[in-house]
């Protein structure tokens, strides 16, 4: 500047005129504004400087979250899957639990079983019946329920303690009976009918009526309702028909005494008769051959 300065004014010596002071000034003034422009750019240049390291900055930060959200996802994923292995713990335990507990009351019920089975064994044996227990034979089919009755004993068998003085008890009565209907009946039916007919009247209500007691004071069955009665009816009648052979024969034939005969012939049909109405007419499957169907 001063070089300016000085050939402004070596300038003025030699255009023989006084030194001017305002081109020195004005150089001056003119190296202070460049001067001024360099710190205004420099200054710029700082700023621009620090806007960039500021964006930097806010980059890295913004890395930075993205980086810290990744990592809490990540987190929250792990927790997640933390708690669905423990549900499948806990799923896992709860049917541990459950089988186990099965496995305990199944435990428990076969004990239950075994002693029901003893029972049933036991009781089998005291009453001497070959009826298979349920509880023994679960998936076998149930045996005949007329089984079951027949070992049963009525009150008239609790009495009496024997089936055949039971069936001769039923008997004796029904043979009144039939007696006692045939008197009602002639009385009723008076002299215009043959007696006959009052005999049938009365044997046609007797019949049902020992039908009744046999099945169930004697031999203590149940169902085949129909099938019994047909039976019975003709076990019935062929007893009565072997009582008019035998009578006939010993009378006509062996020369025995009509009245004795007679009574030694109806002794003879009434044991017949017993065991027609047990091996026929209420006939059910034995408890030996139950055994060996369920076996």
């Amino acid at each position: 500047m001063e070089f300016n300065g000085e050939r402004s004014v070596a300038s003025a010596d030699v255009d023989g005129g006084e030194p001017t002071v305002t081109d020195g000034e004005r150089s001056s003034d003119d190296g202070a504004r460049v001067m001024a422009d360099r710190v205004r750019l420099a200054t710029d240049d700082g700023r621009a400087v620090g806007d960039e390291a500021r964006s930097s900055d806010d980059g890295e930060h913004v890395v930075a979250d993205g980086v810290r959200l990744s990592a809490a996802a990540r987190s929250a994923a792990a927790d997640g899957l933390r708690l669905w292995t423990d549900g499948g713990r806990a799923m896992g335990e709860a049917t541990r639990l459950s089988a186990d507990g099965g496995r305990t009351v199944a435990d428990g019920v076969r004990p239950s079983v075994d002693v029901a089975r003893s029972t049933g064994d036991s009781e089998v044996r005291d009453e001497n019946i070959g009826v298979p227990s349920p509880l023994t034979e679960p998936m076998a089919p149930m045996p005949d329920v007329d089984a079951v009755a027949e070992a049963k004993p009525g009150p008239l068998l609790r009495l009496v303690r024997r089936q055949e003085v039971a069936f001769a008890a039923v008997g004796g009565f029904n043979t009144a009976l039939g007696i006692g209907l045939t008197v009602v009946w002639l009385a009723v039916l008076g002299d215009n009918v043959p007696p006959s007919v009052a005999v049938a009247a009365a044997y046609a209500v007797s019949i049902v009526i020992a039908f009744v007691l046999h099945r169930t004071l004697v031999f203590r069955v149940r169902g085949h309702l129909v099938r019994d009665f047909l039976r019975f009816v003709a076990v019935n009648s062929g007893g009565l028909l072997l009582n008019m052979a035998l009578l006939e024969l010993a009378v006509s034939v062996w020369h025995f005494p009509d009245k004795p005969a007679a009574v030694v012939v109806m002794g003879l049909v009434a044991v017949a008769s017993y065991f027609g109405h047990r091996h026929i007419s209420f006939r059910r499957r034995p408890p030996v051959e139950a055994d060996n169907a369920v076996g």
